[in-house]
């Protein structure tokens, strides 16, 4: 999708699902590969980093110290920092909620890799820039691209082994998370749970 041909095919699907529905009515589009497009496009239109201070360092220490996977000590660590950061303010618990959301999705877009070639690798390189990096523009983040693909990498194979849980997802999830509004994506409301459930059934 290096031309972006890819994203205006999933955008003319939503606009052309937008002028069939009935005014004010949701488009839904339903292919999680072209959801997976769709969520890339709302981290990176963000005007600031997804990840607070405290919750990045906190990913990144859990990364750092357990470097192998296998055991569930990984996504432990990772469990206790999402709920440590959700803590601090209802910003924060949107920000957890949407992230956990969001790696459980991905690793549902990554177990159709053998037909859309979407390996948890290859949505790291896509993904990690916009969510990770503190400032993708930035040259010197170019320096940390690297660990951050590797850390997501792993935070979408362990994704539904992160035992984060919230009673209900945050009002206005998304835009609470400092994020596009639904409404700014013909009202797909990305990364609500229930679009993301009845696209990993197709």
């Amino acid at each position: 999708d290096h031309d972006g041909t890819r994203a205006a095919e999933v955008l003319g699907v939503v606009d052309g699902a937008a002028a069939a529905a009935d005014p004010g009515a949701s488009a839904v589009v339903a292919d999680v590969d072209d959801l997976a497009t769709l969520t890339k496009m709302w981290f990176r239109d963000r005007p600031e980093p997804f990840l607070d201070d405290a919750l990045d360092a906190a990913l990144r220490a859990a990364h750092a110290r357990v470097p192998h996977d296998g055991d569930g000590l990984f996504a432990h660590h990772v469990t206790h920092a999402l709920a440590d950061a959700a803590a601090a303010s209802p910003k924060a618990t949107a920000i957890a909620y949407c992230l956990v959301r969001v790696l459980r999705f991905l690793k549902a877009v990554a177990d159709r890799a053998a037909t859309n070639m979407m390996t948890p690798e290859n949505l790291a390189i896509c993904f990690a820039p916009n969510i990770l990096l503190r400032d993708p523009d930035d040259p010197a983040a170019m320096l940390d691209l690297q660990p951050s693909i590797a850390l997501f990498q792993r935070l979408v194979v362990n994704a539904y082994d992160i035992d984060y849980q919230v009673a209900s997802a945050p009002d206005d999830a998304a835009t609470l998370a400092g994020g596009p509004s639904g409404a700014d994506y013909a009202d797909e409301g990305l990364p609500y749970e229930a679009a993301y459930a009845e696209a990993a059934e197709v």
